[in-house]
């Protein structure tokens, strides 16, 4: 049921529940072992920095910008939503 649950069709259905993946990662991954596994880029960071990077500290890492700005998204979701 998990792939319903994230499509907002299953049981708990909430077409409006965004989520945030910095959040997300700060809150069930604080120490970054996921990010760490599977984006070796940013292994090396401490613990604290790892969810929040600037872009001075991606440009450093040669990490690229985030595509998406999750807030202008949010906005322009809840735009198109109303």
């Amino acid at each position: 049921l998990n792939w319903q649950w994230t499509a907002g069709t299953g049981t708990d259905t909430n077409p409006n529940r965004i989520f945030n993946p910095t959040v997300q990662g700060q809150r069930f991954d604080p120490k970054g072992e996921y990010v760490r596994r599977y984006v070796k880029e940013l292994a090396s960071i401490p613990d604290g920095s790892l969810h929040t990077l600037g872009p001075l500290e991606r440009a450093a890492l040669g990490y690229p910008d985030p595509i998406v700005d999750h807030h202008e998204a949010i906005a322009e979701y809840r735009l198109r939503r109303a």
